[in-house]
C-alpha cells in the first residue's frame, strides 16, 4: 500500500531522530564533561542518599515520578499565558514551583545517571543539560514577571521547547537504551519445573545455576538453599558473581553494591529500586529452598510478557528434582554427578546429591 503523506512526514522525521540519537550515543568528546560530572556528584551515590533518590522504597525509579511536578506547573502556566491573558498572577507562581520542584527531579536523575557508561551516559548528559536549560529559562520567565503585565511569557515558551527537546531524549534513554527500565522485564524462563545445572558451595557461599531458559544465582544460608534470578534489575549485573551479607540476609550486587533479600529477591539498599519480576515478583516464583527434605515454592500470577503465555499458580526451579517440561524444551543434566531426582515431584521431597 502507497504510504500517505502522513506517514511519510513520520518516516522522515524519524529518520532524522535516528541520526541524532546515533551521533549523540557515538560522541566520544562528550565523555570528558561527563566523567568531570560524576566527579561532582559523587557524593549522591553515598547511602542513604542514594537510595531514596533512586528509588528504592517505592519499587521503581523515582526520577519519572518528580519530573511530573515542574511539567504540569510549567504546561498549567503556559495554558494560562494564552488562554487567560500574561498578565496572570497564578502563572507566574505555577512557573516558581515548577522551578523549586526540578531541584529534586535533577537530584535523583543525577544519580540514576551516575551509573551510566558510554552511549548511556552520553545521551544522559545531553538530556539533563538540556533540563538544566529549560529550568534556567522558566526561572528566568519568573523573574521577568516581576510587576510586568506582560513580561516573561516568550522565556516560558523557549524553556517549553528546550524541556521537550529534553523529553524526547529522556525517552530514548528509556525505551530505546533501556536506563530505568528493569533489565529482566522480558525473561519468561520454563514454565514447569525442571532441573537446574550447576554447583553449591557451603554454607554462606553464592553459586550459579542454570536452567532451560533462565539462569539463577544460588545462596546457601544457614535456613537452606535459595536460588533468585542471576541477574540485577538495576544494570544486569551478575549476582552470582556478589557476595552475601549474613548479617542482612542480602545477596550484594558487585557493580554497583545492590542490596537484594534472599528470601524475596526485594531490594534492601540500592541503587537498585525496581521489585522485579526477576528480583521480586520472580525471584518469588523462582525461589526454591531445600530445608530438610521439603522443597517450598512460593505463588505468583504474572504472565510472561515474552511469549503471552501466563505462568502458573505455582512455579519455579526444582533444584535436583525430577523435570516435568513440556516436550520440546532442553532437558538439563543433575545439578551434580551422580545426584538423584525425587520419584514423587509432587509431594516436594528431595534427596541429597552425592559426588
Amino acid at each position: 500500500m502507497e504510504p500517505s503523506a502522513v506517514h511519510r512526514s513520520m518516516r522522515t522525521a524519524q529518520e532524522h531522530l535516528l541520526r541524532l540519537s546515533t551521533a549523540l550515543e557515538g560522541e566520544e568528546r562528550l565523555d570528558v564533561a561527563a566523567r568531570g560530572l560524576k566527579r561532582l556528584t559523587a557524593r549522591l551515590r553515598e547511602e542513604p542518599i542514594r537510595s531514596l533518590l533512586s528509588g528504592t522504597g517505592v519499587g521503581h525509579a523515582l526520577h519519572p515520578m518528580l519530573v511530573d511536578v515542574p511539567i504540569g506547573c510549567w504546561s498549567s502556566a503556559i495554558a494560562l499565558d494564552l488562554l487567560g491573558g500574561r498578565g496572570s498572577r497564578a502563572s507566574r507562581r505555577l512557573i516558581g514551583i515548577g522551578v523549586l520542584a526540578a531541584l529534586p527531579a535533577v537530584a535523583s536523575g543525577l544519580c540514576d545517571w551516575s551509573d551510566t557508561e558510554e552511549a548511556e551516559m552520553r545521551v544522559g548528559l545531553v538530556h539533563g543539560s538540556l533540563n538544566s536549560v529549560a529550568t534556567g529559562l522558566f526561572a528566568l520567565s519568573w523573574w521577568r514577571r516581576r510587576g510586568r503585565a506582560r513580561g516573561g511569557w516568550a522565556w516560558s515558551l523557549a524553556g517549553a521547547v528546550v524541556a521537550s527537546g529534553a523529553g524526547w531524549l529522556g525517552g530514548h534513554l528509556a525505551y530505546s537504551l533501556g536506563v530505568g527500565v528493569d533489565t529482566n522485564a522480558f525473561e519468561a524462563g520454563p514454565q514447569d519445573w525442571t532441573d537446574a545445572v550447576g554447583i553449591v558451595g557451603p554454607e554462606g557461599s553464592v553459586g550459579r545455576l542454570d536452567a532451560p531458559g533462565a539462569r539463577l544465582v544460588s545462596v546457601h544460608t544457614q535456613d537452606g538453599l535459595f536460588a533468585l534470578a542471576d541477574r540485577c534489575s538495576h544494570r544486569g549485573g551478575p549476582l552470582s558473581e556478589g557476595r552475601y551479607d549474613a548479617a542482612s540476609r542480602c545477596i550484594v550486587c558487585p557493580w554497583h553494591g545492590s542490596n537484594f533479600r534472599v528470601e524475596t529477591g526485594a531490594p534492601e539498599i540500592g541503587p537498585a529500586a525496581i521489585p522485579s519480576r526477576s528480583m521480586k515478583s520472580e525471584a518469588r516464583r523462582y525461589a526454591s529452598r531445600c530445608d530438610g527434605a521439603r522443597l517450598v515454592r512460593s505463588a505468583s500470577g504474572r504472565s510472561a510478557r515474552s511469549n503471552g503465555r501466563p505462568f502458573p499458580a505455582k512455579a519455579g526451579y526444582l533444584l535436583t528434582y525430577r523435570s516435568t517440561a513440556r516436550p520440546g524444551l532442553p532437558r538439563a543434566p543433575p545439578l551434580l554427578r551422580g545426584a538423584t531426582r525425587s520419584t514423587d515431584a509432587m509431594s516436594g521431597h528431595c534427596r541429597r546429591a552425592t559426588s
